[in-house]
């Protein structure tokens, strides 16, 4: 993987709050769709409880 996209994922790891910002989310989206990258649960997935 090339420096600068390398940086953005560290980067979002070193993140101490529980959420990404709108640019951020758009940046890694951007970074997975060009290394194709799936992720492992969809976005949409929620835990429930029965």
């Amino acid at each position: 993987m090339e420096d600068a996209p390398s940086a953005v994922l560290k980067h979002l790891g070193e993140l101490k709050r529980p959420y990404l910002t709108a640019m951020e989310k758009k940046l890694l989206s951007v970074i997975e769709k060009e290394y194709g990258i799936i992720d492992e649960i969809p976005r949409n997935f929620q835990l429930t409880q029965d």
